[in-house]
């Protein structure tokens, strides 16, 4: 078996063993699924499926950054004495109650059914920097359980969009997580703010959403070859802003951890989430897995698309249900109607739709959803620096529109045109019909075959 087929016939078993010895312990293992996914797709045996180079290019430098972020992580928790256990984690309750009275006034930045929370700047032996304090009402939604089962998830987690953890009380019956402040507050409040909402671009939208869905992959595939940890209650109000508008999910209370092969990630729980966001699949079969989180963060695409929440007067995926084939550009926020491409419309509105498609199997993973917002914002950033002619570039498996048109052009083309621009061939100089897709597609496949060498000594013997 040569080295490629190799490769493809292994890739879902995982190839962790095939990584050279010498540097499997160094390897973190986020980095090196990130990096074999890339090389996967570059070896694919479809033309249409390979990445152009600076997708590759991109990804090859997030993996970079998350292996640079690991070592440094060594490095300064080896200086330390690695926290071993929770217990290390634990503030008192003195140096809580002292930090919120000195910061706010006991003025509460957010009140809801799971309790109070705070701003607050713990002291120094902590950083001495300004956080959130949450303090659970026994009374709320969220019991003991919830808070045992955050502090445990947060405490592993060490990811750019997830929010960062300081520490825990539990003393006196205390339920109380302290966490970074993210200072332009969560995502909802900003949608539910007309002047904030007017503020948000479209391509800081999309930006945004590129972060979240980062954050739910990490939890999805990046804690290990076998780790996996659904949110199960990602919403607008989950998704946390910091200073930079870079998304930070927030609020595990209700997450649950298992491995990747536990009855291929399904688990059969008692239902639990937010309303309007909540998969209908799990909510009727009990049923939950990687999908359900899928489905609610299409909900919260739709939200940053239209510029409504999930629960307003008529719940938004209701309208989106109804408008989708005919007239969902009705639901766009005037705020953004302006500056959307149409390319980068049709495939940021197709992608959403998957998320929230009835039939489990059609929703997409969230590596395939952070393409298709990386493919809407190169599409949308086309609009602001191309020169260059109208023509038709497909986009992905989503609909196709010509570059450079607005939404309120009033141009909409039929499905139908969308599909034949789609497959518009071109000619070389010999004559020889060849499709935009599959001629930019195919030096990712020569060179992906250097990058497998370089990961693996092991594999010189198969070629």
């Amino acid at each position: 078996m040569n080295l490629l087929n190799f490769v493809r016939y292994h890739f879902d078993d995982g190839l962790d063993d095939l990584i050279d010895p010498l540097i499997r312990d160094q390897v973190n293992s986020h980095c090196f699924r990130m990096f074999m996914r890339i090389v996967f797709r570059c070896i694919s045996l479809k033309l249409e499926d390979r990445p152009t180079m600076k997708r590759i290019i991109k990804r090859i430098e997030e993996a970079q950054d998350i292996q640079n972020q690991h070592e440094v992580a060594f490095t300064l928790a080896t200086q330390s004495q690695q926290r071993e256990n929770l217990e290390s984690y634990r503030i008192s309750l003195k140096e809580i109650n002292s930090a919120i009275e000195d910061f706010s006034q006991e003025i509460p930045i957010g009140d809801g059914g799971y309790g109070k929370v705070y701003k607050a700047r713990i002291s120094e032996c902590w950083a001495n920097c300004i956080v959130a304090i949450k303090c659970l009402d026994p009374k709320g939604h969220q019991g003991n359980s919830e808070f045992n089962n955050e502090v445990k998830l947060l405490s592993c987690f060490h990811h750019q969009n997830i929010i960062p953890f300081v520490g825990y009380c539990d003393e006196d019956d205390q339920m109380i997580i302290v966490s970074k402040y993210a200072v332009n507050g969560s995502l909802d409040h900003h949608l539910n703010d007309p002047r904030k909402k007017s503020c948000l671009t479209w391509s800081q939208r999309l930006q945004i959403c590129l972060g979240a869905a980062k954050g739910l992959d990490y939890l999805h595939s990046g804690l290990g070859k076998d780790n996996i940890v659904i949110h199960l209650d990602v919403k607008s109000g989950n998704i946390l802003l910091d200073e930079n508008l870079e998304a930070k999910i927030c609020d595990f209370g209700l997450s649950k951890k298992g491995t990747k092969n536990q009855n291929d990630t399904q688990y059969y729980t008692k239902v639990a989430g937010t309303n309007f966001y909540l998969d209908p699949l799990y909510r009727e079969t009990n049923a939950l897995n990687r999908e359900s989180d899928v489905y609610s963060f299409g909900v919260v695409l739709f939200e940053m698309l239209t510029g409504m929440l999930a629960y307003g007067p008529k719940p938004l995926i209701s309208l989106v249900r109804r408008y989708y084939k005919k007239g969902l550009e009705k639901l766009i926020d005037h705020n953004i109607k302006d500056q959307i491409d149409d390319r980068s419309f049709y495939a940021f509105k197709e992608l959403a739709w998957r998320c929230i498609s009835l039939t489990l199997t059609k929703r997409p993973t969230m590596e395939t959803i952070i393409e298709g917002i990386e493919d809407a914002m190169e599409l949308q950033a086309g609009t602001n620096t191309s020169t260059s002619p109208t023509l038709s570039v497909s986009i992905g498996r989503g609909h196709v529109a010509p570059r450079g048109q607005s939404i309120l052009s009033g141009h909409r083309d039929s499905q139908g045109d969308q599909r034949s621009r789609a497959q518009e061939k071109k000619k070389d100089n010999d004559g020889n019909e060849f499709s935009y897709v599959e001629r930019t597609s195919q030096s990712p496949f020569y060179i992906l075959i250097f990058l497998l060498l370089i990961i693996s000594s092991e594999l010189f013997r198969y070629l």
